[in-house]
C-alpha cells in the first residue's frame, strides 16, 4: 500500500531537522488513483509523498486516504524514521532523543507562538510541485457518481 505523508511540524536540532507527521495510505477502493490526489513528491526525502495538513483531512473524509492499522505517527531524522501508534508516544522519543531542542520548540509552543508549520524543505516542495485539484474533483465526482 502506497504510505502518503502529512507534516505536522518540525524543529531544528544539531545536524538537521526532526520532523513529526502523520501517515496515511492510499485506499483500495478509490478510484482515482495517486495522480488525482494533491500531493507531492519530495525530491529531498527520496521522493516521498506529501500532502497539505488540511488537504490530508479532505481525503481522508473522502474515502481517498485511510489510517494503516499501526504506525501512524512518524519521527523523520535525516532520512530515516521511527513509526509509532499514538502522537504521545512519538513526542515521548522526541523528548528523549532531543531533549533541549524539544524542549525549545515546547516552551514557543507554551508560550503561544505557531510551532505547528510546515519546514521550509516541505513547503519549497509543494511551492514547486503542487498539482490543481481540478483532477482530484473529478475523481471524486466520479467516484460519488455526480
Amino acid at each position: 500500500m502506497e504510505s502518503v505523508f502529512s507534516e505536522i511540524f518540525s524543529f531544528r536540532v544539531p545536524g538537521g531537522e526532526v520532523f513529526m507527521q502523520r501517515r496515511f495510505e492510499l485506499s483500495p477502493d478509490w478510484a482515482g488513483g495517486l495522480k488525482s490526489l494533491p500531493i507531492v513528491s519530495d525530491r529531498s526525502t527520496s521522493d516521498t509523498l506529501f500532502v497539505l495538513p488540511a488537504d490530508a483531512m479532505l481525503l481522508f473524509r473522502a474515502g481517498a486516504l485511510t489510517l494503516p492499522a499501526g504506525g501512524t505517527y512518524s519521527v523523520q531524522f535525516h532520512g530515516s524514521g521511527k513509526y509509532f501508534d499514538t502522537p504521545a508516544e512519538a513526542l515521548a522519543y522526541m523528548a528523549e532523543r532531543w531533549p533541549v531542542p524539544f524542549s525549545l520548540w515546547r516552551q514557543k509552543l507554551d508560550a503561544g507562538e505557531n510551532v505547528l508549520q510546515q519546514s521550509q524543505r516541505r513547503a519549497a516542495a509543494f511551492a514547486e510541485g503542487f498539482p490543481s485539484l481540478t483532477s482530484f474533483n473529478e475523481a471524486l465526482a466520479s467516484q460519488i457518481g455526480a
